[in-house]
């Protein structure tokens, strides 16, 4: 097995262990954990190649996309922001026994980000309507903005407006339509 893999794994335990603990995720099954969390966490590998070297998980709680990606593709530095104490608590664990250097942890609000470097680049999965992001003030250097929807997405960029930002694209991802998942990608960036 891969090193990435074994990681990844390592990973997927302690979730299950923590999560029986202090509610972490929601799922029903193993399977429905490992397709609704994890493959949905590095779908994004189908539509987009990271090439800048910071990039932020903004509200990533018990570390989906952030921890997956870190491990996935450890060429890149990873900040995951996670106000929450219970989540916090987790991912420090995660990071300390799995040995993930590339990944800074910040137990804040996104807006008290003081660094716009860190935000050059920012990801975000299920944390909310995609204008309240575009509103935040720190984030309004951000060069691109990544966000995993559902369905609903497209309803909420029609009635969005882009005055700052353009559609890099829209991916429907393939390798959850199989387990009849509607899940997108979509990414923007800044004019």
């Amino acid at each position: 097995m891969s090193k990435e893999l074994y990681k990844l794994n390592q990973y997927i335990e302690m979730l299950i262990e923590w999560n029986e603990k202090i509610n972490l995720v929601s799922y029903k099954s193993i399977t429905e954990l490992l397709i609704d969390h994890i493959i949905d966490s590095f779908s994004i590998m189908e539509c987009y190649r990271f090439t800048e070297k910071i990039i932020s998980d903004i509200g990533t709680g018990a570390g989906l996309p952030g921890i997956v990606l870190s491990i996935l593709y450890p060429s890149c530095q990873y900040v995951l922001i996670e106000p929450n104490k219970k989540y916090y608590r987790f991912l420090k664990k995660v990071i300390i026994s799995l040995k993930l250097k590339n990944v800074e942890l910040i137990n804040r609000k996104v807006e008290s980000i003081d660094d716009p470097n860190s935000l050059k680049v920012v990801i975000s999965r299920a944390l909310g309507e995609i204008r309240l992001f575009l509103n935040m003030t720190v984030l309004k250097r951000t060069k691109v903005l990544i966000f995993y929807k559902g369905i609903n997405c497209f309803k909420e960029l029609h009635y969005l407006g882009l005055p700052d930002h353009k559609i890099m694209f829209i991916k429907k991802i393939k390798i959850l339509e199989k387990y009849n998942k509607n899940h997108y990608i979509i990414a923007l960036k800044k004019r």
